[in-house]
């Protein structure tokens, strides 16, 4: 029986699957990507490919003869790795191909809370206000602020480089921090947050990490400080956040990951105006897209 590579869940965007299905048929495999595969053709697949859906232990009793499975993701918190790899199965994301993106569209997020750019556009739509004085006052200089990042990997990394080069002063806390990292590595969570003018998300969700800003953690920042998550979204307690917000403990969040994804009618933080949302488009861009489904296709060719 050939070799058989196998779409979980065919996501829209990436139909047809052109060139994950040419370099899987020149290796003597068969692609499927037509829509939700039954359990006779999952018992088949060599090689299996998602979009985030859960894999959990009972999920991987389906695959027998699977080999690799790869999420079209950077996170893999959605996959149960341990179960997988008792079956001698490599599960696992894409790290690397958005790097440089998800670390713009913080820094993005970063400049439109500093000159309240967001804020203002929505007044200025909302009542054709043009005072310029009082419309959404404490703008500052960015080579004035600080920030503070809470992980250091790649773009935690990536990020605080980018944010030197604007001249802001870049704490860091990680302890698991890379010795190479450019932002100046602080021994607390406590010290980043308090010291800060903008605090931003770059670690994984793990069981350490899941819902590490919270109340306290939030009482700790400026009430001139933002919160900036483009991680994940269960790094923070949400309705904590909303109270936050409400209290005035902070002046602002931008977030581009939520708890819920997509988000609900009626939600509570991304109609505010003192909130930035975007749809958990970080990492979208055409370059970062090419790169992941080549790395995509790369992992496949190993193991077929």
């Amino acid at each position: 029986m050939p070799s058989r590579v196998v779409v979980l869940n065919p996501h829209y965007f990436y139909q047809p699957y052109a060139a994950e299905r040419r370099a899987a048929e020149a290796l003597g495999a068969t692609f499927h990507a037509d829509g939700p595969p039954d359990d006779d053709l999952l018992a088949e697949a060599t090689v299996l490919l998602t979009h985030q859906a859960p894999i959990d232990r009972a999920f991987l009793q389906k695959l027998p003869a699977c080999k690799l499975i790869v999420s079209y993701s950077t996170g893999v918190d959605h996959m149960d790795l341990a179960a997988a790899a008792e079956r001698g199965i490599l599960a696992r994301g894409v790290a690397g191909y958005c790097t440089e993106d998800v670390a713009e569209h913080t820094l993005a997020m970063i400049l439109s809370c500093a000159r309240r750019l967001h804020q203002t556009d929505r007044a200025l739509r909302d009542s054709l206000h043009w005072d310029i004085t009082t419309s959404h006052p404490n703008r500052r200089r960015l080579s004035q602020q600080t920030l503070g990042l809470v992980g250091v990997g790649r773009i935690g990394s990536a990020l605080a480089a980018k944010a030197l080069a604007l001249g802001m002063r870049v704490l860091a806390y990680d302890p698991y921090a890379v010795p190479t990292c450019a932002a100046q590595i602080v021994a607390t969570l406590d010290e980043v947050l308090a010291q800060s003018d903008y605090v931003s998300l770059h670690t994984p969700l793990t069981p350490e990490t899941e819902g590490m800003i919270g109340a306290r953690e939030l009482a700790l920042m400026q009430p001139t400080a933002f919160l900036i998550n483009c991680a994940r979204g269960g790094l923070v307690d949400e309705p904590a956040l909303v109270h936050a917000l409400d209290a005035n403990q902070i002046a602002g969040a931008a977030l581009d990951v939520r708890v819920e994804e997509p988000i609900s009618a009626g939600d509570p933080l991304v109609c505010r105006p003192d909130v930035l949302s975007t749809p958990h488009a970080a990492a979208f861009t055409v370059d970062a897209l090419v790169d992941l489904r080549n790395m995509v296709i790369g992992y496949m060719q190993e193991v077929l």
